[in-house]
């Protein structure tokens, strides 16, 4: 004997069990940290917010490092979104920039220097040890700033940058 349900059951167990939906996930902002004031397109070789709120980049075209002497490169600095400070004011070749790797005895990393309306300014990314009886440490990630009236003030990143500055490597 075949026994019919009433429609009412099956609408209240259809609805009861309603079928599947994959959540969407929610769209991820751009993170600002890794590009800074980079835009697409760019090589990122040092980006990092600062303590004191402002964001430093220094930005590359795709093609640097395709050949000798080959890109062009950007310093900016300023809160995202609005940069308020720009060397050179049209991005020029590598050799406007000095790169070093140093070598302390107890911490080594990159450097980029360059000097701009009388203040030479360096960008950093020291990493170090700490092994107890060595030498000092000299870690610090940042932008360090002096000129002929003033002593050198340094400028910590707020957390560690993204930083690529061994591309400007001759």
């Amino acid at each position: 004997m075949l026994t019919l349900l009433p429609p009412l059951y099956l609408m209240l167990s259809a609805s009861a069990h309603p079928p599947q939906e994959t959540p969407t996930p929610p769209l991820k902002a751009p993170d600002v940290h890794k590009r800074g004031h980079c835009q697409e397109g760019e090589q990122v070789l040092f980006s990092c917010p600062l303590k004191t709120g402002d964001t430093v980049s220094l930005c590359a075209s795709a093609d640097l490092g395709t050949a000798p002497g080959a890109g062009r490169v950007q310093f900016r600095m300023g809160a995202i979104g609005q940069v308020e400070m720009v060397y050179p004011q049209q991005p020029k070749s590598p050799e406007f920039f000095t790169y070093t790797h140093e070598t302390f005895v107890r911490s080594y990393g990159d450097t980029v220097s360059f000097s701009f309306e009388e203040r030479d300014y360096t960008l950093r990314d020291m990493i170090g040890s700490g092994h107890p009886g060595e030498g000092e440490s000299n870690n610090f990630q940042g932008l360090s700033v002096s000129g002929p009236d003033t002593p050198e003030r340094s400028l910590s990143c707020a957390q560690p940058p993204q930083a690529r500055m061994g591309r400007l490597a001759k």
